[in-house]
């Protein structure tokens, strides 16, 4: 694969050599680059600390950043073949032909997503087309590092510690979404005692043959009484909780709160959570999202919550809303 992309990559850069007049070098306008060479794409890619710098010394400048683009190429490309070899060795051999077939049809997609015409492109063309090969290559990279840490990491039965097996037997599934271009599995839920009350929300992220690769445990704030993860997306290497909060035992008398907990997708970890309210409304309200994946999605690269709520004391009159927040804002 190494090979065959990386001609691809240098093609492109003796191409724009051969065009241009001898002793002139071609420049591409500053704004064509913007926004293709930018870190704030979406999703982000692991690319190494030295690719924008190196973008940023070209100045515009075709052939310099070609070289720039085919150097961080090679590296994810490398790093590309390391993870899929590696998968294939660790995965049951009846799963490798499916793995095989996802990484043929991966390639496929990624060439008809970065194209270039060669008579209507022009230069910036080719490095937009370029630096899309190169980005989608770092993506995948990613995503089988995933994989691959999902199934190397997983603990047998033997191994888990008593706490992992009690999340294991009291653990109530809400919902479960799959994360795009894995085979990874994110499920949301609650750790529940013997009545089913108490609420403890809990996330999981489950591998090939339902092996878990983590599990989080997430805490009930104070001013609740309990709590459910009850709904998941994935945005890059990140993990996007929605959690609903009730104040009281009694249904009749609870409020409920929603807020939403940003985890990494490798293992688990807490990185933020913030509250999400209901825009425009400043009375007390009890607000809750119905159990359905449209309601906690991600949408042109914002993520959109659609629930319904009433006011305290007005639970007769109900009425939805939609809320909005930036991923890149949850930090």
């Amino acid at each position: 694969m190494a090979g065959r992309m990386l001609a691809f990559v240098l093609a492109g850069v003796m191409a724009a050599c051969s065009s241009a007049k001898e002793g002139v070098e071609p420049q591409v306008a500053a704004g064509s680059l913007a926004q293709p060479l930018t870190a704030s794409s979406t999703p982000e890619a692991k690319l190494r600390d030295s690719f924008q710098p190196c973008v940023d010394k070209a100045a515009g400048a075709t052939w310099p950043t070609q070289d720039c683009i085919g150097e961080e190429f090679e590296y994810q490309d490398a790093r590309l073949n390391k993870a899929y070899q590696a998968l294939m060795k660790a995965l049951p051999e009846e799963r490798r032909a499916e793995l095989r077939t996802r990484e043929r049809q991966w390639l496929s997609a990624r060439g008809a997503s970065c194209p270039w015409d060669e008579d209507t492109g022009g230069q910036a063309g080719r490095i937009e087309s370029n630096y899309c090969v190169m980005r989608k290559t770092a993506l995948r990279a990613d995503e089988l590092e995933v994989q691959l840490t999902a199934i190397t990491s997983t603990p047998t039965l033997e191994s888990r510690s008593a706490e992992q097996q009690l999340i294991t037997s009291g653990f109530v599934a809400y919902a479960s979404q799959g994360i795009t271009g894995t085979s990874l599995t994110c499920v949301v839920g609650a750790l529940t005692d013997e009545d089913g009350m108490n609420q403890l929300p809990v996330v999981k992220l489950v591998g090939d043959a339902d092996k878990t690769s983590w599990t989080t445990k997430l805490r009930v704030p104070t001013e609740y009484y309990q709590g459910r993860a009850t709904h998941c997306t994935s945005f890059g290497q990140t993990l996007f909780v929605l959690l609903q909060f009730d104040t009281q035992p009694a249904q009749t008398l609870a409020q409920t709160q929603l807020q939403v907990v940003k985890l990494a997708l490798n293992d688990g970890a807490i990185q933020q959570t913030t509250a999400i309210d209901v825009p425009g409304v400043t009375k007390p309200y009890s607000a809750w999202v119905p159990d359905v994946p449209s309601g906690f999605s991600l949408q042109t690269g914002k993520l959109v919550v659609l629930g319904r709520f009433f006011i305290v004391g007005d639970e007769a009159h109900q009425r939805s809303f939609r809320a909005t927040l930036d991923p890149a804002g949850l930090h």
